[in-house]
């Protein structure tokens, strides 16, 4: 495996610390280091790659992708409530953000090409079963093992002795809204209905239980 594919605020990077542990069996923790040395082992990306195909996509929700982007610029001192209807309404309607000026629709039909998909959601709730797929590719080789070493609650204990080179806000962690479709908390029901018929063909195909 070389590439991820995981649009920004996607567990991208939980996953990718899973998967490098599983391959390649290094002995630092993968949550301490920095993307680039992590993607010596199995690159991580948030951008398309031309004339290539990922070997795993990693989706979520869009609507908690967006809300996540919002979380994390808290976490990032830089939100504010002023910020909050212009990021999510921006959004929901599909246009480049505060947050994010990548375009989702592109990164998907792109990320749509991998071999394998693995929905967050069902990461979140069953690691071993949603990475299933992946363990099939080395039967010999049990992946329960860094499932656990990285799981939500032991990453989220270490997360303190992270050296962030941006400024942090406290209150807030990295994995502040681990849980799924949390978007109906925080979004606004004129702007969830937006968002679902803004993302319709993507919600129709992989969170069908989301629809209205």
């Amino acid at each position: 495996m070389e590439v991820i594919a995981s649009y920004t605020k996607s567990g991208g990077s939980w996953l990718h610390w899973i998967l490098i542990d599983w391959i390649h069996s290094p002995e630092m923790l993968l949550d301490l280091e920095e993307k680039r040395v992590l993607d010596t082992y199995i690159r991580k990306t948030e951008l398309t790659i031309p004339n290539k195909r990922p070997d795993l996509h990693l989706i979520r929700h869009p609507l908690d992708i967006c809300c996540s982007l919002y979380n994390y610029f808290l976490l990032t001192n830089r939100a504010t409530e002023k910020d909050k209807k212009e990021l999510l309404d921006r959004f929901v309607a599909g246009q480049p953000s505060l947050a994010s000026n990548r375009n989702y629709f592109e990164f998907m039909e792109w990320g749509m090409t991998a071999p394998i998909v693995v929905r967050y959601e069902d990461l979140n709730e069953n690691p071993e079963k949603a990475l299933s797929k992946v363990q099939q590719l080395n039967p010999n080789k049990p992946i329960k093992p860094s499932i656990e070493k990285y799981s939500l609650d032991k990453v989220r204990s270490r997360e303190g002795k992270v050296k962030f080179i941006r400024p942090t806000n406290k209150k807030y962690s990295f994995f502040n809204k681990a849980s799924s479709f949390y978007y109906q908390e925080i979004l606004s029901q004129e702007q969830i209905h937006t968002g679902l018929k803004t993302y319709e063909q993507f919600i129709n195909l992989y969170w069908p239980e989301t629809r209205v």
